[in-house]
C-alpha cells in the first residue's frame, strides 16, 4: 500500500482520467537503467532539443498493437490493456473518416506510420500536462520509437511532419513540443514535400480536397503513370526511389511522382533506372 500511495502522489495529475492500477503497471515496467535516451540522430535533423527520460512519471512504456492511420495508433500497456492514442500536435489527411473519406496523402501517411511503428515494437508514450485522454477516451501524447539503424529514440510526431505527411495543428492545451514541430513543418513546407506540394491544400482546419483537381489535373497519380516512383520513407539507409513498390525487398513504400521524389532529396536507383 505504501508503494501505491507514493505512486498516487507522484502522478496525481493523472488520477482522474487514468486508473492507478493501469498507470502503476505502466510505470513499474520501465527499465531500472536511468540512462536518458537522446532523440537526435545523424540521418535526420530533429528540432526537438530535449532528450526523452524513459523513467519520467510522464512516460509510459508500451507495445505497438496497430496503426489506425497517420496520427492514431493502438498500443498495449504492460498490463496487457489495449488503448487508443491520438498523437498530439499533428493532423494527417483522413483515410477512414465516414463523412470525409480518403484524402490526398492520407494513405501515404498511414503507410509511413506502419513502416516505423510495427506490431510488437516497444515504444514510449509521452504524456503532456493534466489532460491525458480526449472525450473519446484516447490517450493524448507523443510517441517515441527506436530508430532501427542507430538504436536511438525518435519522436514519430515530428518524423511524420518532417516527411510532409502531416500538418501541425492542435485543439488541446498540450503544446510542449509545439515550437519544435512548427520549425520542422516550416522546413517541409519550404521544400514543398507531399501535402505542401499542392497550393492551398493545407488549411488551418485541415485539408481542402477541392484544390486537388486544380493543382494536379495534369499530373494525376495512377498505377499506369510512367512518372510514378516508389521510395521507402521508413528506411533511413535508403535515399533512392524505384520503379516498383517491392524493388529490392522494399517495405513500407510511399508512392509519389518523380518530381516529388527529387524534391524530397531522393535520387534514382541505379539498377531501376539504367
Amino acid at each position: 500500500m505504501k508503494i501505491l500511495e507514493k505512486l498516487k502522489y507522484k502522478r496525481s495529475l493523472l488520477s482522474i482520467v487514468i486508473s492507478i492500477p493501469l498507470f502503476f503497471a505502466g510505470c513499474t515496467s520501465k527499465t531500472s537503467n536511468s540512462k536518458v535516451l537522446d532523440s537526435q540522430i545523424s540521418n535526420h535533423k530533429s528540432n526537438v532539443s530535449q532528450s526523452l527520460d524513459v523513467n519520467s512519471k510522464d512516460v509510459i512504456k508500451a507495445t505497438v498493437d496497430r496503426v489506425v492511420d497517420g496520427d492514431t495508433v493502438e498500443i498495449i500497456l504492460p498490463n496487457n490493456k489495449e488503448v487508443d492514442t491520438r498523437l498530439l500536435l499533428i493532423d494527417t489527411p483522413e483515410t477512414k473518416h465516414p463523412n470525409i473519406g480518403v484524402q490526398k496523402y492520407g494513405p501515404e501517411a498511414s503507410e509511413f506510420a506502419k513502416s516505423l511503428l510495427k506490431k510488437g515494437d516497444t515504444v514510449y508514450f509521452e504524456l503532456d500536462g493534466k489532460t491525458s485522454t480526449d472525450k473519446y477516451g484516447r490517450y493524448l501524447g507523443y510517441l517515441w520509437y527506436t530508430c532501427p539503424e542507430h538504436k536511438k529514440l525518435e519522436m514519430y510526431n515530428e518524423r511524420v511532419v518532417e516527411e510532409g505527411l502531416a500538418r501541425v495543428g492542435y485543439i488541446y492545451n498540450q503544446t510542449k513540443h509545439l515550437d519544435a514541430l512548427n520549425k520542422t513543418q516550416s522546413e517541409a513546407k519550404s521544400n514543398k514535400l507531399n501535402i505542401w506540394s499542392i497550393n492551398g491544400y493545407v488549411t488551418d482546419k485541415g485539408y481542402d480536397m477541392s484544390k486537388i483537381n486544380e493543382e494536379e489535373s495534369s499530373n494525376t497519380i495512377n498505377s499506369n503513370d510512367k512518372n510514378v516512383v516508389y521510395a521507402n520513407g521508413g528506411n533511413s539507409k535508403s535515399n533512392s526511389y524505384h520503379k516498383s513498390r517491392t524493388s529490392h525487398g522494399m517495405k513500407g513504400a510511399i508512392k509519389l511522382t518523380e518530381k516529388e521524389a527529387l524534391n524530397k532529396g531522393y535520387s534514382p536507383c541505379s539498377k531501376c533506372f539504367k
